[in-house]
């Protein structure tokens, strides 16, 4: 029986250890009358998580004499791994048992019956049930999972320490998102000028782990880095505990040359937890995208680090190690339009309009010839083919975007029908400087694939997808709705009655002569 002792030590799944007391605020609970022990044993717990419900079970019986505690079971127990219930009724156990044991907690559910003792709702870190008997007590908590503890008269106080569940963090795939109507998006498009939304998330806990120590958190701070040479405009929108705002007072913001840190308190100064264990931390933010932006290629990359800050340290706790990097990217792109005659040439002062969804998309034209999205524009510029008939607008996010030529050069028939063109995210890697046509066996440009293939290179300054505009030269005559042909057929119709009239008309004069 001296093995059972052991079982003092047992902890399950990760909960509870042996405690280090801390000075904070603490919560008594005493059992329903029908429930009360005569022996006033109690069990400490500490690092306890504020609002999370705690309950103990007596499993076994225990009494202590001569250095030896006797345990018993009120019941016949059932078969198992763990423990042995002799004729005399005393229980021993089997083999040695291990605080990762699974089975072991199993069991343990399964034989515990009803609750000594609960709370709902904790009030502080530091929680004791007292006015217990001594046994053999099994300790649950809503945040994580339970733990074994023997109470006699050499340990009639047990003090344990609430592990929480490890360590803060979050998840590497949804700690930051990207913000786009009700999705949550790693990555996303922009055009330039555009303002994005990003959120941050955290699985906070009361505690933290420091090598074999665990230790209350004082603060959290979130340190997010991006190119400021590409976003500007730094907006905190909002700032949630389990769903609920925190007021701009309850956080500090602070600026630094690669993006910000905030720093949220997670005590009062009194060293009492503000928001109960198991919370999530939302931080949403926004940031305009600007013209230096990374066209297409690896896209613009955000990326975010969280650390936290213990109370019996003066706040100079050292990040986690275990805590990884979240990132969102963000891609904008670029569209050429290749205006070409039929032969392949380029065509210069051909002259466009671009839309997308019905709406005008405004741009700005470069020193360098290339054309910028710009929403604020006023005018627009016009997209105006150059002296090799190209055209590249760059800051386009991604989607479909028509085309429509508003002018063609002199000498050419211009374009009777819109074109669409779609720089899209799943594409990022056909974003080349490269402009792909097709000849016909006559060496005309076509609109299908054939064997002669045509590619030029050299024309794009930055990585876009193109479409190829081909004019052909000469006069177009008027269609349905212009004048249309059948005038010419009335008048040659009547050019010939003339001429047949004037012929009759000239022979009987002759024969009258």
């Amino acid at each position: 029986m001296k093995k059972m002792k052991k079982i003092a030590s047992l902890v399950l799944a990760m909960m509870m250890a042996l405690a280090m007391t801390i000075p904070v605020f603490a919560q008594t609970v005493t059992p329903a009358p029908d429930k009360k022990g005569e022996d006033n044993a109690s069990i400490t717990i500490n690092n306890a998580s504020k609002g999370a419900t705690y309950r103990i079970y007596k499993i076994f019986n225990a009494t202590y004499g001569d250095g030896n505690i006797a345990y018993t079971y009120s019941d016949t127990l059932p078969v198992n791994d763990y423990f042995e219930q002799n004729e005399d009724g005393s229980i021993t156990k089997k083999k040695e048992l291990s605080e990762t044991d699974e089975g072991l907690q199993s069991f343990l559910n399964g034989i515990k019956g009803e609750a000594v003792a609960e709370v709902t709702g904790a009030e502080g870190t530091v929680l004791t049930f007292n006015e217990l008997d001594y046994g053999y007590y099994l300790i649950e908590s809503s945040v994580s999972n339970g733990a074994a503890i023997t109470l006699d008269s050499t340990t009639p106080s047990a003090i344990v320490n609430d592990k929480n569940v490890g360590n803060p963090g979050w998840d590497p795939e949804d700690g930051k998102k990207i913000v786009k109507g009700d999705e949550l998006l790693s990555v996303d498009s922009a055009s330039y000028g555009d303002t994005v939304t990003f959120q941050l998330s955290v699985d906070t806990l009361n505690y933290g782990k420091e090598g074999n120590e665990y230790k209350q958190i004082k603060e959290y701070v979130i340190t997010d880095n991006f190119d400021k040479q590409v976003f500007s405009d730094l907006q905190i929108t909002k700032v949630t505990v389990g769903g609920t705002p925190v007021d701009t007072t309850g956080y500090t913001k602070k600026d630094t040359n690669s993006g910000f840190t905030l720093t949220i308190p997670w005590v009062d100064q009194n060293s009492t937890s503000l928001y109960d264990s198991n919370q999530k931390l939302v931080v949403t933010y926004t940031l305009k995208l600007g013209e230096d932006a990374v066209i297409a290629s690896q896209g613009n990359v955000n990326t975010a680090s969280l650390a936290w800050n213990y109370v019996n340290n003066g706040g100079s706790g050292k990040p986690s190690e275990e805590t990884e990097t979240v990132t969102a990217t963000v891609y904008t792109y670029a569209l050429a339009i290749n205006k070409v005659d039929p032969s392949g040439a380029g065509l210069e002062n051909a002259e466009f309009s671009l839309k997308k969804d019905n709406v005008d998309i405004k741009v700005t034209k470069n020193a360098d010839g290339i054309y910028t999205y710009d929403p604020n524009a006023t005018p627009s510029a016009t997209l105006t083919s150059d002296s090799n008939g190209l055209i590249v607008v760059k800051g386009l996010a991604a989607g479909a975007y028509t085309i429509e030529e508003t002018k063609a050069p002199a000498g050419y028939n211009k374009l009777k029908n819109p074109m669409t063109i779609t720089p899209a995210i799943d594409e990022t890697s056909q974003y080349t400087t490269k402009i792909t046509y097709y000849k016909d066996e006559s060496g005309k440009i076509v609109n299908t694939e054939t064997s002669n293939k045509i590619d030029k290179t050299e024309q794009a300054s930055v990585p876009v997808k193109s479409i190829t505009v081909v004019n052909n030269a000469g006069t177009e005559l008027p269609s349905t709705g212009g004048i249309g042909t059948t005038i010419f057929y009335i008048i040659g119709g009547i050019l010939v009655v003339g001429a047949a009239v004037l012929l009759v008309t000239k022979k009987r004069m002759s024969k009258e002569a």
